[in-house]
């Protein structure tokens, strides 16, 4: 909602040696306000700088000014007021001797004052600058808007050249590449390209099948390699375990041919002492009891 102005209340301020109060139509887009000199335009116009902007208005343009001729000519600083009211509020200044004090203190109607002096400049200005000198007293909101999407395009459209040309650096450096590996078969890379592309590729693609077919015959065979070494590796383990336990089994085969031995004979020597002892009744060892006919046959078994 933009802020029309009411009314403007001044009170021992510059010129307004009595209290005045200005009226305006809020209705109307433009106000303009005309009189002799001496008539007080430039103390209304202080005014407003004085409350929005906290400023001593064209007192600060005279060197030498003293502030507090602020104050109108019949009254204190004490007793100076200005009021301002517009459509979105009301806001009243008054002077300490010192600054300016201003309440309440938020939402203050912005105000852009253009002086004599700036005037004088912009004319003395070189023409391609006045823009320069006045861009803060005019509001251009469209045209802001379309210059910084102006600029907005032109920043993508070398960004993305920029992109494109560093992408087409890169082929380049690529085809040459390629040129110089198959042995620069023509007079340029470009040439070569364009003389490959115009080739037909079904021979090409079957090639590529075929290499293919042989790569994955490789590597079938390299695995079947590698699994027939890993097989050698574990047979080798298993018979060096084999040869091992071989000469094992022939160191235990040999006790136990001396041990059957010693048996066999002492078992022969007792068939041959139940013959010698006809009739014996006891174990001639152990004194047990014994049949000898049928200890005979037990160790005839044996």
């Amino acid at each position: 909602m933009s802020t029309k102005l009411r009314q403007l209340a001044l009170s021992c301020f510059r010129g307004a040696t009595q209290a005045v109060k200005i009226d305006f139509d809020p209705d109307k887009k433009i106000t303009m306000i005309f009189g002799e000199n001496g008539t007080g335009k430039s103390s209304i116009v202080d005014a407003f700088s004085f409350l929005c902007e906290q400023s001593f208005g064209s007192l600060e343009d005279r060197s030498g000014a003293d502030k507090k001729h602020i104050a109108s000519i019949l009254g204190r600083p004490d007793d100076l007021r200005v009021v301002l009211t517009t459509t979105t509020g009301t806001w009243k200044a008054s002077y300490t001797g010192t600054n300016v004090k201003v309440e309440p203190t938020g939402g203050l109607p912005d105000v852009k004052i253009l002086r004599r002096s700036q005037i004088l400049r912009f004319i003395e200005t070189q023409p391609r600058q006045r823009f320069e000198a006045l861009k803060d007293y005019l509001t251009v909101p469209g045209v802001d808007r379309s210059e910084q999407s102006l600029r907005d395009a032109v920043r993508d459209v070398n960004e993305e050249l920029n992109r494109l040309t560093q992408a087409y650096s890169q082929a380049q450096i690529a085809l040459e590449n390629l040129w110089n590996a198959e042995g620069k078969p023509s007079i340029s890379a470009e040439t070569w390209a364009k003389e490959e592309k115009g080739k037909d590729l079904t021979k090409l693609q079957q090639e590529c099948e075929e290499i293919d077919s042989i790569l994955q015959a490789f590597r079938d065979a390299e695995r079947a390699r590698s699994s027939w070494q890993n097989a050698r590796t574990r047979f080798s383990s298993a018979e060096t375990a084999y040869q091992k336990a071989l000469a094992e089994q022939k160191v235990e085969e040999q006790k136990a041919v001396g041990q059957t031995g010693l048996l066999l004979n002492l078992l022969s020597k007792a068939i041959d002492y139940l013959r010698a002892t006809k009739g014996v009744r006891s174990c001639p060892v152990c004194q047990q009891q014994v049949q000898a006919d049928s200890l005979e046959n037990e160790l005839q078994a044996r």
